[in-house]
């Protein structure tokens, strides 16, 4: 099977790998044990990220949804359902209360992982958003994707900063 997707759990002792066929996959680095192994998304896993504490794992899905995987059981938590197309990327929040994905509707949506709605739904890329991240301060995010650019969002507002032009090709990651 292909990975498409891997992060490394906040205290290192997990590593979580998402499969083109749908598949997460959780192990305990220090054994080498597979812990969790579980399959809800029909097909393909994009992205994964950790909770900042480590409890919650969230998965990209190309089914449009993003999932939320309890660490220690492997169970499902919840089904974040809104996007219209595949997500690509996820990213939490520092203080692990929203969760941003990004999508090929050409979204980023934000999501309350307390009640597990949606907060808001950032528009301004006109094709597909394959990246996420949130600053270190939890005040803005950044995007990048197939419209060759780069833009910064005001996480409270969800309003559009700046937008970043000039790349000759697609923006396939962006970090804070």
């Amino acid at each position: 099977d292909i990975q498409l997707s891997v992060a490394w759990s906040p205290q290192g002792d997990r590593l979580a790998v998402g499969s083109h066929t749908g598949q997460v996959r959780i192990w305990d680095v220090t054994t080498g044990e597979l812990l969790h192994n579980v399959t809800e998304h029909w097909y393909g896993v994009n992205d994964l990220a950790w909770s900042p504490d480590g409890s919650l794992l969230a998965s990209a899905g190309n089914d449009g949804s993003v999932k939320l995987w309890d660490a220690a059981t492997g169970n499902l938590v919840a089904t974040l359902e809104g996007h219209e197309a595949n997500v690509w990327g996820v990213d939490w929040s520092p203080d692990g209360k929203q969760l941003a994905s990004a999508s090929s509707d050409g979204t980023v949506r934000i999501w309350d992982t307390t009640n597990k709605e949606m907060l808001s739904v950032l528009q301004g890329h006109d094709k597909p958003v394959l990246s996420v991240a949130w600053s270190p301060d939890g005040t803005q995010l950044v995007t990048g994707g197939y419209d060759q650019t780069v833009r910064l969002w005001d996480a409270g507002s969800s309003e559009e900063i700046v937008v970043l032009e000039g790349h000759t090709d697609i923006v396939y990651s962006v970090d804070w």
